[in-house]
């Protein structure tokens, strides 16, 4: 739509702007949705949420709090693996993303000529082709995002059978009580 409404602008409006105001346009729209979707943002609330609870663990059942150290390498483990996949694939993703700006920023730049030889059609074929290399880029991101987050479900699945087998065994063993247990899988 972005790049339709510019090649539809008329000449004075385009020329009310430089290229460098339409391009940091461009850029702002692609950080605001970055910023709001990132999974920077995400684990930025998690991680302290996550020390928090291993800390009560340890102070509501201290069997379980060891279950959880066993559990946390594993967690970090796969938290490094999936940021570099997903850095790697939002890398290719913003390639492709300057790629389709690079595109409008001739679009702008040369706003005359193609205004004056009709090249507004051949432009925007073109820069719906990048655009489709910026959403296949896009799918391919959020196809790593949606595996390591069902890998993570399963992990967290596999976390509550081990708590619960421990706080049985500690319970058995008189190290706990069932009020620790169920505090701590709350």
């Amino acid at each position: 739509r972005v790049c339709s409404r510019l090649a539809g602008l008329p000449l004075s409006q385009l020329e009310a702007l430089s290229d460098a105001d339409w391009r940091r346009l461009l850029r702002d729209a692609d950080a605001v949705r970055d910023a709001v979707a990132g999974p920077t943002v995400i684990l930025a609330i998690d991680l302290p949420f996550a020390l928090l609870f291993i800390g009560a663990s340890f102070f509501v059942a201290p069997p379980l709090g060891w279950a959880l150290m066993v559990w946390a390498p594993i967690y970090f483990g796969g938290a490094i693996v999936s940021s570099r996949l997903i850095a790697g694939a939002a890398d290719k993703e913003q390639e492709a993303s300057r790629d389709q700006s690079s595109l409008v920023g001739e679009l702008v730049a040369g706003r005359g000529t193609v205004q004056a030889l009709g090249l507004g059609d051949t432009l925007l074929r073109r820069w719906e082709t990048a655009q489709a290399d910026v959403m296949r880029r896009s799918v391919l991101r959020g196809a790593h995002v949606d595996a390591f987050s069902n890998l993570a479900g399963g992990m967290a699945l596999m976390t509550s059978v081990t708590l619960t087998t421990v706080g049985a065994m500690a319970i058995v063993g008189q190290e706990m009580t069932m009020g620790g247990l169920i505090a701590a899988n709350m």
